[in-house]
């Protein structure tokens, strides 16, 4: 399992013996997601408040690759997927863009050369450290979704959901046809929050047909996705069940199917 958090570190730990295994440094502040690739499970992407996503091989503690640069986020990254086909992740943070990103032929040459890579021998042989790949440019990038920070995003299928920080989750689609940061907005899912908080995850269950998202006073609102493209003249959509879980009112930072 990998953690990561306020120092920066990515720590990784055997499950089977509980003991801390190994570090993965590279990230120069806090992070705040983590996401291994859908079926490379040796690769791993990470968030940051240094306003990057970095790339990592686990089992060669290799740093790829880094996405970031002049039309990278220029604040904090809060939250990253991949796509299900491994070839593309969303990133979304406090400057309030929503960004995809592709893994380029250079980026697939260095995750091929990150797995033969012997950390031990080139330390030994003096060779050079591994050389990591920067990659600046995102394939769409947009402010249009939300005003303020976008504090969770996810791939739905080709389809795009993210949230900010107003009782909302919204359902979308880049429109690169038209321009890069053209988007097409299906729904929305809303529920009651008291007050606007950030860094609130709402999560898919496995087989992507319930959304679940917590709010400021111990209450998880569970969506059904199944419904997306019923034809309604309201493009919101309400919680098919709201469950609370607590006496006291307490703030449901993230759940999990």
């Amino acid at each position: 399992v990998a953690v990561g958090g306020f120092n920066a570190i990515l720590r990784i730990i055997d499950c089977s013996t509980g003991k801390h295994e190994k570090d993965l440094i590279g990230h120069g502040h806090e992070i705040y997601e983590i996401k291994t690739h859908p079926f490379s499970h040796d690769l791993l992407l990470s968030a940051s408040k240094d306003n990057s996503i970095r790339l990592w091989n686990v089992s060669t503690e290799v740093m790829i690759a880094i996405f970031a640069g002049h039309l990278g986020h220029v604040a904090d990254v809060i939250s990253v997927d991949w796509h299900m086909n491994g070839k593309f992740f969303v990133s979304s943070g406090v400057d309030h863009y929503i960004k995809v990103w592709k893994l380029e032929e250079s980026v697939h040459k260095k995750i091929e050369e990150s797995r033969s890579w012997d950390k031990k021998n080139a330390a030994v042989t003096k060779h050079m450290p591994f050389k990591t790949v920067h990659v600046p440019f995102p394939v769409f990038s947009s402010n249009q979704v939300h005003n303020n920070y976008v504090d969770c995003v996810r791939w739905f299928g080709n389809l795009i959901m993210s949230k900010s920080l107003n009782g909302e989750v919204t359902l979308w689609k880049p429109n690169i046809n038209r321009r890069n940061d053209s988007i097409i907005v299906i729904t929305t899912y809303q529920y009651h929050l008291d007050d606007p908080i950030w860094f609130q995850k709402f999560n898919l269950n496995s087989q992507a047909n319930l959304l679940g998202i917590g709010n400021t006073t111990s209450d998880i609102f569970v969506f059904d996705l199944n419904d997306i493209y019923t034809h309604s003249t309201d493009q919101t959509k309400k919680p098919c069940q709201t469950l609370h879980v607590a006496k006291e009112r307490e703030t449901i930072r993230q759940i999990g199917f």
